[in-house]
C-alpha cells in the first residue's frame, strides 16, 4: 500500500518561517513559496503571524517585526483570495525570553 502523503500544514501548530536577513522586512520568494505552499492546504481559513520581541527591544525594531508580520500575513490572505478561499489574518506579538527568538516570525495555521 501506499503510504499517506504527510500534510504540510498541521493545523493550529506554530511555525517559523524561514529567516529574514538583517533589518529587511519584505518577504524573499524562499519566504513567500513557503507561505504558499502552506496555504494551498484546503483546511486553512485562518493564519495568525506573530513577531517576537524582548524587553529590551527598541520601538523601531519591535515596529519592524511587526512589518515583517503584517507582510507575511498579507502574503498569506493573498495567496488564500487567489485559491478562491476567503481567509481571516491576525497579526500580534509576543514578548520572549529567548534572545535567539528575537525578530523571528511565527505563524499559526488554522481551519
Amino acid at each position: 500500500p501506499t503510504p499517506t502523503p504527510t500534510p504540510v500544514v498541521t493545523l493550529n501548530a506554530k511555525v517559523q518561517l524561514p529567516s529574514f536577513s538583517s533589518k529587511a522586512t519584505a518577504l524573499t520568494t524562499g519566504q513567500r513559496d513557503w507561505i504558499s505552499q502552506r496555504v494551498k492546504d484546503g483546511r486553512v481559513r485562518q493564519v495568525t503571524c506573530t513577531a517576537a520581541y524582548v524587553s529590551k527591544t527598541t520601538a523601531k525594531d519591535l515596529a519592524l517585526y511587526k512589518l515583517r508580520a503584517q507582510n507575511a500575513c498579507a502574503h498569506a490572505k493573498t495567496s488564500l483570495s487567489k485559491l478562491g478561499r476567503s481567509s481571516k489574518t491576525s497579526v500580534t506579538t509576543v514578548k520572549t525570553t529567548k534572545a535567539t527568538e528575537v525578530g523571528r516570525i511565527y505563524l499559526v495555521f488554522k481551519g
